[in-house]
């Protein structure tokens, strides 16, 4: 594309705007510096924290100021001014002095700094605290949570003190970047420490903040703190974090936190690491989660989440409340289920009567198609169907084929036809179809009459398939498509397959792949290239005859 001609006070209000943004990096980095280098500079820092809380500041300055504030109450903690974390409570601990023997007057001024630092470090963690909650710049945001863990670490605990309100600030930030997630992860969740302080500040808050909105009992919260809460705790939840776990690397690396650390790993921090994701697991289901929420949980479900759920079986309200939300969620939630049953013998009778209620026209025409017939085909698997229940699905199949695309429609066949195989009771459903009448000529015939199906209805007991036939199949044998044809030649060919098929071929077939795949078929007659050209469209013969 040709090259856009900048307007030359655009460019000149850039320049303006670069030159003010390096300057304030280099204040910062000066005030930095003359901080460290001496305390009688400290009357400088808060031009740093005015820095980090000013609104308009921009993202270069604030990053600077985040990791230059961290540095800086750092070395103020290593050289005395400034007490934290345990040795703030210990009554002996010496402070730096500027002399041996101190006056009242000195001592006076002495704790005046103390607690003038410590006022100026609350307000510079609660400033990075405000840039984790509200910045939507990733840079930013992974800086302030890089100063939050050195101001943590400055407290010289994760359990209690700042670490949980970062954790919140976090949660309820609109636009936390995948910049943030990642830093957080790669550099601190690594951290056996840092990963049950997570969990354990992820438990309190949806503890504390819960307030129950109906006589279920659900949990009425934010979605942004459910969504963000969610994305945290599925990587909280990934398998490596065990292995990261056993390496045995810690963030606070002295007093003793590190001993209880360590005292924690060698009594069973995997245990206790499986018993806090579980708990917060449980108690993020009892959020109100939106239709998203629910398909990124149930997409998390058999993978990731079911691993670390303690007591597996106590989804199933979960999972069953799912299934009434519709579509895909519905599907996904049978997903949940049929995984509880085969792998934790959960008793479910109604599985299948709300799987036959998914087979629609909609479910075979929405984008989650596919997932749809894996599943489906999935949960088709088992030989110990009743007969009445594999006849339904049989029939429901088939009349769905009649308005399905070819794609959705060769799927259809091809899983009446392993129905079929593993039940061969059934087949007397396709041995009732006529072969010398006409495609719908079954349905006048003795001494069936009508077809008995009762399409409406959702109760496979109910819907007399059993008393049918699978008509469908000779009418679809007469589709426009090569390949439903060639499907429908299972059921009567003397060579089709004597088992049940692959299905992994059937899978994937869209209008696209289809027509490939014709296209690429070799013919091996001769096409007729010369023919007539019609002198008109109509003949006024038929004309005369039509009007």
């Amino acid at each position: 594309s040709p090259k856009r001609d900048c307007d030359p006070a655009e460019t000149s209000s850039c320049s303006v705007q670069m030159a003010d943004e390096e300057k304030q990096v280099e204040e910062i980095e000066q005030i930095e510096a003359e901080i460290r280098k001496s305390i009688l500079n400290v009357n400088k820092l808060p031009d740093v924290i005015g820095k980090l809380t000013t609104e308009e500041a921009p993202p270069a300055v604030q990053i600077k100021s985040c990791l230059a504030l961290s540095r800086i109450f750092g070395k103020l903690v290593t050289d005395g001014f400034l007490v934290r974390g345990h040795d703030s409570a210990a009554p002996g601990k010496k402070r730096k002095r500027t002399s041996s023997k101190e006056g009242p007057e000195l001592k006076k001024e002495t704790l005046k700094l103390q607690q003038w630092l410590e006022k100026k470090f609350d307000e510079a963690v609660e400033g990075i605290g405000n840039l984790l909650q509200e910045s939507s710049d990733g840079r930013v945001q992974a800086a302030a949570l890089h100063a939050s863990f050195e101001f943590a670490r400055i407290d010289e605990t994760l359990d209690h003190g700042l670490y949980p309100r970062f954790v919140e600030n976090v949660l309820s930030n609109p636009k936390p970047t995948e910049v943030l997630l990642q830093h957080w992860d790669s550099k601190f969740l690594c951290c056996v420490d840092v990963t049950i302080s997570t969990l354990r500040a992820i438990k309190a808050l949806l503890k504390k903040e819960a307030t129950v909105s109906d006589t279920k009992g659900e949990v009425s919260r934010s979605p942004t703190f459910v969504m963000n809460t969610l994305s945290l705790l599925l990587l909280l939840s990934d398998p490596s974090k065990e292995s990261q776990l056993q390496e045995g690397k810690f963030l606070i690396n002295k007093g003793s936190a590190k001993k209880t650390w360590q005292n924690d790993t060698i009594l069973g921090q995997n245990l206790k690491f499986k018993k806090l994701i579980s708990e917060a697991w449980l108690l993020l289901f009892r959020c109100r989660l939106s239709v998203s929420a629910y398909k990124t949980v149930l997409l998390s479900m058999k993978e990731i989440i079911l691993p670390r759920i303690e007591k597996p079986v106590l989804l199933f309200d979960f999972l069953k409340e799912s299934y009434d939300i519709g579509g895909i969620v519905s599907l996904l939630s049978l997903e949940g289920l049929y995984n509880l049953i085969s792998k934790h013998n959960l008793d479910y009778p109604d599985f299948f009567p709300k799987l036959y209620k998914l087979l629609t026209p909609q479910n075979l025409q929405a984008k989650h198609k596919q997932k749809f017939m894996r599943l489906l085909n999935l949960f088709l698997r088992s030989s110990k169907l009743p007969t009445y229940m594999v006849a339904a699905f049989a029939k429901r199949m088939c009349r769905l084929g009649l308005s399905a695309d070819p794609g959705s429609c060769v799927f259809l066949l091809a899983s009446v036809f392993n129905l079929m195989k593993r039940h061969p009771p059934c087949e007397v459903l396709v041995r009732r179809i006529s072969k010398e009448a006409g495609a719908l000529a079954v349905l006048d015939t003795t001494p069936f009459g009508p077809d008995p199906f009762i399409e409406a209805e959702d109760d496979m007991s109910k819907c007399r398939a059993i008393d049918s036939c699978l008509w469908e199949i000779k009418t679809l044998a007469s589709h426009y498509s090569p390949e439903v044809v060639a499907t429908t030649r299972f059921f009567t060919d003397e060579n089709a397959p004597k088992h049940a098929l692959d299905m992994t071929p059937y899978l994937n077939h869209t209008y696209s792949s289809l027509f490939k795949k014709e296209s690429e078929h070799r013919i091996n007659q001769r096409v007729a290239l010369r023919y007539q050209p019609p002198k008109a469209t109509f003949k006024l013969k038929e004309l005369a005859d039509f009007y």
